[in-house]
């Protein structure tokens, strides 16, 4: 069967009220075990009823790479909300020794997922309209109640374009869509990179990143960009979870620092043996906070647990310390965003978590000392779990970055 109908529900009255009536209807009915989706074979004879249900919001005609695409996000729902034990790094309880390393908090949960990398698209998606059936993008709104998915705004894009090209899976505002630069300073645009047009400036990347493939030079697209964008949520992740530690810790409660690391969804890797590899992390040191640096920071000490504050931060280091003129979004630089968490004070972080993306580094004490997030950043890059899930083969797996490095 090369397709199959996606069955969309309301989130709210899913798993009690839709999900039954759509298992009743359709006998080949086989529903996500995360997400309020279910996928029913197109040549069930129930199939046709199934729009009538109340509570049902749409059918997506899906393809199998659809189809396991949306099994792959459900799987990393499942990592993110615990259950999916076998999949889980780090962790332990507490008043116990943390493994492979010293001087850490008393306590820290299992390695958080900061954001998952989609290194895929549609054929054609600079030409195609953005559904309000898609099954992924419902899929990816599950997801981003827990975590940041990072979209490839896509590679079509020709000058004198008069229609916008972004993906339609990069389109919705719950995804991170990321463009691609030229250059590694990012000053210029790469001519193919996905936008928008002047007459619909709400489509759009979100964001540009150096758009080179690390491995090989010749090589240019978006997903490369969004690779980038990526492994800087999890820097930015893993410095508000420092934060929110030193507010525990003056407070006198349990603190700790997860690992910190991100998600891949993509074909043709899953067979890798270095993807069985040990655990030899099991959290990150925690950094102690600059004398006044938390200063009026407890107040929202909830939101600095959100993964849409990562987002936040990442975008208000991009508007911070992007200057070119013409680009169809800021750009951001590893080296930016360092700077731009080493000069965070209390109350830029407090602007920013109210909304204010536009937020610049504010006089006063920074929250850390100088270099702590240069410092931060390579522990994080060195110990980040890998969460990958392979659409072709259905294979999952997990290895930890510096296993790529030996």
């Amino acid at each position: 069967m090369n397709s199959s109908a996606v069955i969309l529900g309301e989130p709210e009255r899913w798993w009690d009220e839709v999900l039954p009536l759509v298992a009743e209807t359709a006998e080949s009915a086989s529903p996500f075990r995360a997400i309020p989706l279910c996928v029913v074979a197109s040549d069930d004879p129930g199939l046709p009823r199934i729009r009538e249900i109340s509570g049902v919001i749409g059918v997506d005609q899906a393809s199998k790479m659809t189809v396991n695409l949306v099994a792959a996000i459900n799987e990393m729902v499942m990592l993110m909300i615990g259950r999916a034990r076998e999949w889980e790094v780090g962790g332990v309880e507490p008043d116990e020794e943390y493994p492979g390393m010293k001087e850490l908090g008393a306590t820290a949960h299992p390695a958080v997922c900061a954001a998952v990398n989609f290194s895929l698209a549609l054929p054609n998606d600079h030409l195609l309209p953005l559904r309000p059936e898609d099954c992924v993008n419902h899929a990816t709104h599950s997801l981003a109640r827990l975590t940041v998915p990072v979209l490839a705004a896509g590679n079509h894009h020709s000058a004198g374009a008069d229609f916008e090209t972004i993906s339609p899976w990069g389109e919705p505002s719950w995804v991170l869509c990321v463009g691609g630069t030229a250059d590694e300073a990012g000053t210029r645009e790469w001519p193919h990179s996905a936008r928008g047009t002047t007459a619909s400036r709400d489509v759009g990347p979100d964001i540009l990143a150096w758009g080179q493939d690390p491995f090989d030079t010749s090589e240019f697209g978006t997903s490369f960009a969004a690779a980038r964008v990526s492994n800087m949520l999890t820097v930015s992740r893993a410095w508000l979870l420092q934060v929110h530690a030193n507010i525990e810790h003056r407070a006198g409660r349990p603190f700790g620092v997860p690992l910190v690391g991100v998600g891949i969804i993509d074909r043709g890797f899953g067979g890798d043996p270095r993807y069985d590899a040990p655990e030899p992390w099991g959290a990150l040191s925690v950094l102690a906070a600059e004398q006044g640096g938390l200063d009026g920071i407890a107040e929202y000490a909830d939101r600095l647990l959100d993964p849409e504050l990562a987002r936040d931060v990442v975008q208000a280091a991009a508007i911070a310390s992007s200057s070119a003129e013409g680009l169809s979004a800021p750009a951001l630089t590893d080296d930016s965003l360092v700077a731009f968490l080493d000069g965070l004070t209390a109350t830029s972080l407090g602007r920013i978590a109210a909304g204010d993306t536009a937020a610049a580094a504010q006089v006063g004490p920074t929250v850390f000392p100088p270099n702590s997030a240069a410092a931060l950043k390579q522990v994080v890059q060195r110990t980040m779990p890998i969460w990958s899930f392979d659409i072709a083969t259905g294979a999952r797996s997990m290895r930890h970055e510096e296993e790529t490095n030996t």
